[in-house]
């Protein structure tokens, strides 16, 4: 398991971890925007 390095290993936990936070942003502002709507 040492194919990887850790630059490359810290890189995708950040970058998995920035989408995952994005994603919960963007959803918590569509069920905010649709509650308003309704």
């Amino acid at each position: 398991m040492m194919t990887h390095s850790t630059w490359q290993v810290g890189l995708s936990v950040t970058l998995t971890g920035a989408s995952m936070f994005v994603g919960l942003m963007v959803g918590a502002c569509w069920l905010t925007a649709m509650n308003v709507n309704a």
